[in-house]
């Protein structure tokens, strides 16, 4: 199987890859051709040899995470073998997993919190895996690509165990493959928590499951935790494992704050949101003001769209304006002031200077979080079925002079209006 679908793959992606902006160098153009060429005869003929990666270090917002930077040689097998396997290994994955697969996001959370709340499970369990990437065993990963339903063909399983080896303990992220085998990896309690009839969804390694008691919520919390341990040798991370009411405590998943029906961004992300924008606008003095504001333009972008769905129309007002004086702040302190200073007038007593008026910025093309929530919650309306709220308020007909004078409240609805009474 490798040897024709997998080769035709791999000159695939070899063209694919010569079309791409970040590999468009004249070495890179000149050397692949060759590097094909060589990658296709040496899997054919059994003589592939592969170099292990470079192990780095980066800090992020969950501290230090150790990540494998791969040759051009390994990251061109990658991502061949990714085009080639990732499409079929998705559709096994059950519904309820969400993270690093095609046709699902952090949205697709929202769908699950909806039926939990028709269903009146109201009390969440909501937990991690410890050090996951790190923790996986290869052992246990190469039985699972040996049986159903992921089980691949040998030369091509042979080749992703390797490839996966060669980054020394755990599965390494950094490459193509990672997350398509890290959702296979964790199936199997896909499986087990589908099997007790549970509202849940599974992101790679974080787990929120919906049940409607505590007592029922530590129950499964003990043997989500034994099937890991015996199945897999995971391990679920104390700190980030925890039972909450949603209408009483609330919590936090995947970015999202919830508390009862709300949904709202968490205060670590808006937060993170605001640095980024400021930091942007302050490191784009040198640049263009079109430049400016189309990197302005591509966070608020996306962070509108993610968290458009809740209840965050008032947060978004008070973004935009942080978002705003931002842009303020780089039309002063632009280097090459001229543009501003022609466009604005030279303002003076920044910066509540009339110049530089929201009109202005939304004329030099600035997005607004405020306006993706009200475009959103006009389509919402648009599409939303027809109800007796809509019809109008209930119609008064009646008052009697006599008796209790309680009024007599009639739909409209199919029903006829009685006589007044003399």
């Amino acid at each position: 199987m490798l040897r024709n679908t997998g080769c035709r793959r791999l000159s695939d992606t070899a063209t694919r890859l010569s079309r791409d902006t970040r590999y468009r160098g004249a070495l890179f153009r000149r050397a692949l051709p060759a590097l094909t060429q060589n990658l296709r005869l040496a899997v054919v003929n059994g003589t592939l040899t592969l170099d292990p990666p470079v192990i780095r270090e980066i800090r992020g917002r969950d501290g230090v995470k150790t990540i494998a930077q791969y040759g051009l040689q390994e990251t061109l097998l990658l991502t061949a073998l990714h085009r080639l396997l990732a499409d079929g290994m998705d559709l096994k994955l059950s519904p309820e997993c969400i993270g690093g697969r095609r046709g699902f996001s952090r949205h697709s959370f929202l769908g699950t919190l909806a039926r939990a709340r028709r269903e009146k499970r109201n009390w969440v369990l909501v937990t991690d895996v410890a050090g996951y990437y790190a923790s996986v065993d290869q052992d246990i990963l190469d039985e699972v690509l040996r049986a159903k339903p992921f089980r691949l063909a040998r030369d091509i399983r042979g080749l992703v165990m390797r490839l996966v080896r060669a980054g020394g303990r755990g599965l390494l992220p950094g490459n193509a493959l990672a997350k398509h085998l890290a959702n296979a990896y964790l199936h199997e309690s896909d499986e087990f928590l589908a099997s007790k009839g549970l509202v849940f969804c599974r992101f790679i390694d974080d787990f929120a499951v919906f049940v409607k008691t505590r007592r029922q919520a530590e129950a499964i919390l003990e043997e989500l935790r034994t099937c890991l341990q015996t199945r897999r040798g995971l391990a679920l991370s104390a700190p980030k494992t925890g039972i909450y009411h949603r209408y009483q405590q609330g919590f936090e998943f995947l970015g999202y704050r919830v508390i009862g029906d709300s949904t709202l961004p968490t205060h670590e992300n808006a937060e993170r949101f605001v640095a980024q924008v400021q930091t942007y606008a302050e490191r784009a003095r040198v640049r263009s003001l079109s430049k400016a504001v189309r990197g302005l333009n591509r966070r608020i972008h996306w962070f509108g769209h993610q968290y458009k769905q809740g209840r965050v129309k008032q947060l978004y007002d008070e973004l935009d304006e942080k978002v705003r004086a931002a842009l303020r702040a780089h039309l002063k302190n632009r280097a090459d002031p001229a543009p501003a200073n022609a466009r604005f007038r030279a303002p003076k007593g920044f910066p509540g200077n009339p110049a530089f008026a929201n009109a202005d910025l939304a004329a030099l093309g600035l997005a607004s979080l405020a306006k993706i929530k009200a475009d959103y919650d006009l389509k919402s309306r648009a599409e939303r079925p027809p109800s007796v709220r809509e019809s109008g308020p209930p119609e008064i007909v009646e008052v009697s002079r006599e008796g209790t004078g309680l009024l007599r409240i009639l739909l409209r609805a199919g029903k006829s209006e009685p006589q007044r009474s003399r």
